[in-house]
């Protein structure tokens, strides 16, 4: 039957540009996220904000995860210990992330969707 195997093949193309679109969508996020970060990440010398990383830390068939970080050794200190900053603020990856959450799933369906 050509129909059945022509069908099946376009349903794992499909297939693969949905994951393709989502995976897309969370990349394209995660550089927004980090970007708000920078912008509200304390500075004095510049190094934590010039820090701030996006990377790709699991891709598999069921599992897609991206990190953002600050690989720095006071980054933890610095972002979670409230203290006045003359720029930038305590919780510089935590806010951006929390009010940007809302914006994945909108990417996420708006991609995936493109793809439909």
């Amino acid at each position: 039957m050509p129909g059945a195997a022509e069908c099946i093949a376009n349903l794992l193309i499909t297939q693969v540009r949905i994951e393709e679109a989502g995976k897309k969508a969370v990349k394209d996020w995660s550089t927004e996220v980090l970007g708000a970060a920078k912008e509200l990440c304390p500075r004095d010398t510049g190094k934590l904000s010039r820090s701030g990383v996006t990377e790709e830390v699991k891709n598999t068939l069921t599992d897609y995860q991206m990190k953002i970080s600050f690989p720095v050794e006071y980054a933890a200190p610095v972002h979670e210990i409230p203290r006045f900053h003359v720029v930038g603020q305590a919780g510089f990856l935590r806010v951006p992330f929390n009010l940007k959450s809302s914006d994945l799933v909108k990417k996420l369906e708006s991609s995936i969707g493109g793809v439909l």
